[in-house]
């Protein structure tokens, strides 16, 4: 990005990785000091048509809506939609679930809004920000989303889909997959850490067993692989170690 050599990009260099919550958090507190009226999250691996942001931006300010997300598609699959929206589910252990998912757009639907959307790529007026707060740093990466849109809908906010703006998504790519150990460890202990903060430990020791079976079916039975147990349960394990003794369940 430096390379472009213009002054409108402004990049801001960390001596560690500090995550994706803490990353995006960076730039939301920059964009609201240079008095930005709006700050679009946007993960790194995405690809966009050359009028994406103007687009995304014009629907926000047209129809005067504070928090607006595209379709996405999978950057592989560029017919099949990877989110079109999404909603909470409480049969899935209160995670969010995406619209349309491997649909094509002929057979998606046009909903105009949602309660629930990754932040891969979301448009958020920021005034937002000092009703709800910025993101959960303690998640580091996955499931800090879903926790910003879980504030979003107890504050009465919805997400709005500008089904004229598109993107592609590389999903997974920069964490090694969904089978990845970092992605099993770190989506793994952040399910427990979001339960607990929202539901209350009880609800969490309800689910805990069922987390359990889904680990044993996903890692030892369909793929079989007893290392990525291991590690799902050690995700586990840090919540319950670490930051329950933080206070923060």
């Amino acid at each position: 990005i430096e390379k472009f050599k213009n002054d409108r990009w402004v990049v801001l260099n960390n001596k560690s990785n500090y995550g994706v919550a803490k990353g995006n958090n960076q730039g939301i507190r920059k964009s609201i000091l240079d008095g930005n009226d709006y700050t679009l999250l946007l993960n790194n691996d995405t690809t966009f048509p050359q009028n994406f942001f103007y687009g995304l931006t014009n629907f926000a300010l047209k129809k005067s809506k504070e928090i607006v997300v595209p379709e996405i598609f999978f950057y592989d699959y560029p017919e099949q939609l990877w989110c079109n929206g999404g909603y909470f589910s409480t049969l899935r252990g209160y995670t969010g679930v995406h619209y349309d998912r491997n649909l094509t757009k002929e057979y998606s639907k046009d909903r105009e809004s949602c309660e629930y959307a990754p932040t891969c790529a979301m448009l958020i007026k920021n005034s937002v920000f000092s009703r709800i707060g910025l993101m959960d740093e303690y998640y580091f990466a996955y499931w800090d989303d879903t926790d910003f849109c879980m504030r979003l809908k107890k504050s009465g906010l919805k997400i709005f889909i500008d089904h004229s703006s598109y993107l592609y998504h590389k999903v997974g790519l920069s964490t090694g997959g969904p089978r990845s150990k970092f992605t099993v460890y770190i989506t793994s202990r952040n399910r427990l850490y979001f339960i607990s903060k929202f539901y209350g430990i009880y609800t969490l020791i309800a689910w805990l067993p069922i987390f359990i079976g889904l680990y044993i079916y996903k890692f030892l039975i369909i793929s079989f692989s007893p290392m990525n147990f291991l590690i799902a349960l050690e995700g586990s394990w840090h919540y319950f170690n670490k930051f329950r003794k933080q206070g923060y369940c």
